[in-house]
């Protein structure tokens, strides 16, 4: 497989940890990024040149050129989260 595309769900202050680390790891590209609050995945959009934003995140998951799912999220949000991102086939 060539290159992962990554989609992350949640841009408060732990995403930044993730989008940096996606930013450094070869064969991985962040496509898309989703938060409730427009502005903020607006501004993870700019800061790493991610031309996709959601603040649903089930639409960004109809994407196909995501295979892998950052949650991002309050940790009691994951499950719920987790299950829907298996659900659409992705990791």
């Amino acid at each position: 497989m060539g290159e992962l595309g990554f989609g992350l769900i949640g841009c408060g202050v732990i995403s930044a940890h993730h989008c940096k680390a996606l930013s450094l790891a070869k064969g991985a590209k962040l496509v898309a990024a989703c938060d409730i609050v427009k502005e903020k995945a607006e501004k993870v959009g700019v800061q790493y040149g991610v031309e996709n934003v959601y603040t649903d995140y089930r639409e960004m998951l109809k994407r196909d050129d995501i295979h892998v799912v950052s949650i991002c999220t309050p940790s009691g949000t994951h499950s719920q989260i987790a299950v829907e991102v298996a659900r659409a086939g992705k990791h």
